[in-house]
């Protein structure tokens, strides 16, 4: 878990795992009170922040000292707060994706609120819902178009009957596999332009899925999936080169420990 922040002039900042950079003071600042645990994946919807992981509770200078937060939290501009619906049990968060004005959670647990799931689950903003069943760790979420991407350790769904092979799509109430899938664990998950970039530990570190010309959503027609990159490490990030670059220059992929390795389309 990060615990601290390096500011420009070496000056450590205790930080509880959640930090800001405010560009016009050019220093780390703490976001809310310090959370007691690890964070694994935050995402923002509109203005409400949420971070998932492994954590039961916060300082006790916030006003929500006491709260079970159960790996699971939003901040309402002023500090951490559970979620109504409540967090999760089982296991820990491993990724989180918003879309349509819900937020998708997905790592190792067995149940969210008071519904019973298999890794991968949707809070609507009042509810928890079940989507389908995966048999491994959900490492990666994705939004993209009216589809949710989810990569991890899984090779099967819906207890078995379908081969998913590490990278999946959610199209009604059922994960499908993409392609051929790919053959390692998938950490990331980037949609950029009308193209899907999947990062992880397989033997093509780096997998590139594009659908349509750009700017199209993700549709039925989905391509094979093709392979780009010769990284020798993990992938664990990848983002976009600018926010204009054409299709052509599509994305940088970040790999730990290497250098960068830019992705021509």
């Amino acid at each position: 878990a990060m615990t601290r922040a390096y500011q420009a002039d070496g000056e450590v900042l205790l930080t509880g795992c959640v930090t800001r950079w405010d560009v016009a003071v050019g220093q780390w600042l703490p976001l809310g009170s310090p959370l007691e645990g690890v964070i694994n994946a935050a995402v923002r919807n509109a203005s409400t922040i949420y971070i998932g992981g492994r954590f039961t509770s916060v300082g006790e200078s916030s006003a929500a000292q006491g709260a079970d937060f159960e790996g699971l939290a939003r901040f309402d501009g002023f500090d951490w707060r559970p979620l109504e619906g409540g967090g999760v049990s089982g296991g820990d968060i491993r990724a989180m994706a918003v879309g349509s004005e819900n937020l998708y959670v997905g790592g190792s647990f067995v149940r969210v609120g008071n519904v019973e799931v298999t890794r991968v689950a949707r809070y609507d903003g009042v509810m928890w819902h079940k989507m389908g069943q995966l048999d491994g760790d959900v490492q990666a979420l994705s939004t993209f178009g009216e589809y949710v991407f989810a990569g991890g350790d899984f090779v099967t769904s819906s207890g078995g009957a379908n081969e998913v092979s590490h990278i999946a799509r959610f199209y009604a109430g059922f994960w499908q596999q993409l392609g051929t899938g790919v053959d390692g664990t998938v950490y990331v998950i980037t949609p950029i332009r009308d193209c899907l970039y999947i990062g992880g530990s397989m033997s093509q570190r780096v997998v590139r899925t594009c659908i349509g010309a750009a700017g199209s959503t993700v549709g039925d027609d989905l391509e094979a999936v093709e392979f780009e990159g010769a990284a020798v490490s993990t992938v664990r990030v990848i983002v976009a080169a600018t926010h204009d670059a054409p299709p052509t220059q599509a994305g940088t992929c970040v790999v730990p420990g290497a250098a960068c390795t830019h992705l021509n389309g």
